[in-house]
């Protein structure tokens, strides 16, 4: 009967140090392959760990349960050789430096008479187990949130560097574990307080990393930010210029009037048909004659785009409804919203097929105060999504997906959203903006 309540718990542990390795795991990989493998996975090892245990074999447990855990994770996540390897061996060097460090404390307290237990016998040693799963259950929760935010994912060249701490940790603590005690109290303090320490600064690295990687990334953004920023400005520039020729031409346009009045009084036909012939070729060369909307700035970006799309072999139909309030959004901002949206729907549209390329954009006042601006392109690479939020799907995504990222900010400086949806073969962008903005949003 003593043999049946001593396994139980023994099972029990075991399911414990599944249920953690998976959890480490999770934090790092975003999941497992399939509920399917988990299930067999963690019925196989857990009935493998127990008949290893029972034959308590300190040595046969070094060697045979970290090759059962390194098969369990290739088995359930489906990753790498190398990063399977990896951190199999930081889980089970760290979540064993916790029984290393754990033995030194009670050694300590034992000696001092502080709390007599001897953990070695069979009567203390749950006792000694469910202490130890707390700490490792505490530890566990510290590091898994950095673990997250650390993206790791499949990347072994980072996980080599992960490697050393945790192994140095588990070579010193049980070197002081097969070290005699040492008699004078100072010493057994240093060596507890050091060996608590010791296993605790792994989570410490994992926090310093974390922190690390939030910096560099933020870096990263804003230098993508600052290169698109400058990218954006230069757009601006060119809209300035092709601006500057339109009010050039209707400073001109009533000095060519009263000549044409002049002219016809006169009945010179022939030359007024001249001056009409010259001033729409050089109007044509020089900038679109397209014109939709009042606002010198967005019209100049639909005709820079809907140029841009045509170079492109695109079918681009762009209707914008009259007496639009387009007024409260600054020049800059018109130029990245209305700009990048449009690069985005003339970047899909050209991966299709002759005949195929097809964007259709429609500028509207939903009511007195919500400006619509809809985009309906078609596409050939199928969009990549996480949750709600559309991932890039170019190879240097790193220097990718800032256009949306810009656009959502301003969406939400201006009261309104962006939204993306996939419908009836069409890849569809709504932007909505505000002009009723509360003041000081702006």
């Amino acid at each position: 009967m003593d043999v049946i309540m001593l396994s139980i718990p023994r099972l029990l542990f075991c399911v414990l140090d599944i249920y953690m390795f998976c959890r480490f795991f999770k934090a790092i990989f975003d999941g497992f392959s399939s509920m399917r493998r988990l299930s067999i996975g963690c019925v196989l090892i857990a009935i493998l760990s127990f008949i290893i245990n029972s034959f308590g074999l300190t040595g046969l447990n070094l060697v045979f349960i970290p090759i059962l855990y390194f098969g369990f994770a290739l088995y359930v996540f489906q990753i790498p050789v190398g990063c399977a390897l990896v951190y199999t061996i930081i889980f089970y060097t760290i979540f064993a430096g916790g029984e290393a460090a754990l033995e030194i404390i009670f050694r300590f307290l034992s000696q001092n008479q502080i709390f007599m237990i001897a953990w070695q016998t069979s009567e203390n040693e749950i006792f000694y187990f469910v202490i130890d799963y707390i700490l490792k259950y505490f530890y566990l929760l510290a590091i898994e949130r950095p673990l997250k935010k650390l993206e790791i994912k499949k990347e072994q060249k980072f996980a080599w560097y992960l490697i050393v701490i945790p192994i140095s940790t588990i070579i010193i603590l049980s070197s002081f574990m097969y070290m005699e005690f040492p008699v004078g109290y100072l010493q057994q303090v240093l060596i507890s307080v050091g060996g608590l320490l010791l296993y605790f600064s792994n989570a410490v690295i994992f926090f310093i990393l974390e922190k690390y990687h939030a910096i560099m990334k933020q870096i990263e953004e804003d230098r993508l930010y600052k290169i698109k920023q400058e990218a954006e400005d230069e757009n601006i520039q060119n809209i300035m210029e092709l601006n500057e020729k339109y009010r050039c031409y209707m400073h001109d346009f009533h000095s060519y009037l009263n000549n044409i009045r002049l002219l016809a009084l006169e009945g010179e036909t022939q030359a007024i048909i001249n001056i009409i012939n010259e001033k729409e070729g050089i109007m044509q060369e020089d900038v679109n004659k397209d014109f939709y909307c009042a606002n010198s700035v967005l019209n100049t970006i639909f005709v820079e785009y809907s140029a841009k799309a045509k170079s492109r072999g695109i079918q681009i139909e762009i209707q914008a409804e009259k007496f639009l309030n387009v007024d409260f959004i600054s020049d800059a901002d018109i130029v990245s919203l209305f700009g990048n949206l449009l690069n985005n729907s003339i970047e899909a549209a050209e991966q299709c097929c002759d005949g195929e390329r097809i964007i259709k954009v429609c500028l509207y006042m939903g009511n007195q105060f919500i400006l619509v601006f809809r985009i309906e392109n078609t596409f050939k690479i199928k969009p990549h999504w996480q949750g709600n939020k559309l991932q890039t799907t170019k190879k240097e995504s790193a220097q990718h997906g800032l256009g949306i990222g810009i656009v959502r900010k301003l969406a939400h400086k201006y009261g309104g959203v962006l939204t993306l949806e996939e419908k009836n073969n069409m890849f569809v962008t709504i932007l909505t903006i505000s002009s009723k903005v509360r003041e000081g949003k702006i």
